[in-house]
């Protein structure tokens, strides 16, 4: 067992071989969890390829949704409130336009 010292219980990863040991030449390879892309760039210097645990946030909240449809059109500005339950109210109207 080999630990790195300063994260949690004073280790950033934790080697486990096994009861048959490992053998000299041998491969061993870890797991960094199922994180998305920011942290691997920021903590590791590196971004996995074909990351299923990726995310990108497009929008912090409805109102941001309702104001990017605004502007590109997609239901008009009348029907829209840029508030939570003015999201489903100008929703619902473009729906029926």
């Amino acid at each position: 067992t080999a630990s790195g010292g300063g994260g949690v219980g004073g280790a950033f990863f934790q080697l486990c071989a096994g009861e048959d040991g490992i053998e000299q030449g041998e491969e061993v390879s870890i797991s960094y969890g199922p994180w998305p892309n920011d942290p691997f760039f920021l903590y590791f210097g590196f971004v996995p390829g074909a990351n299923p645990n990726d995310a990108v946030v497009l929008f912090q909240d409805a109102g941001e949704v309702a104001a990017c449809a605004a502007r590109l059109g997609l239901f008009s500005k009348a029907k829209t409130a840029i508030t939570a339950a003015g999201v489903a109210a100008g929703a619902a109207g473009a729906a029926e336009a």
